[in-house]
């Protein structure tokens, strides 16, 4: 029983710094690809825009 006393605050904060690294490279991801939809929205307008003008 003492043996495993020390050992579980770290896995618990392990388990906490992973959860925050996966949650950071969630929301880094989820913001690359908006910024990469609304580049590709923006040029389908400018596309479809100049188009018309043309």
């Amino acid at each position: 029983m003492s043996h495993e006393t020390p050992k579980l605050p770290y896995d618990i904060a392990l388990v906490h710094t992973g959860i925050k690294f996966i949650g950071l490279r969630v929301e880094s991801t989820i913001s690359f690809y908006r910024m990469i939809l609304l580049v590709h929205l923006f040029l389908v307008q400018h596309a479809t825009m100049t188009k018309t003008f043309n």
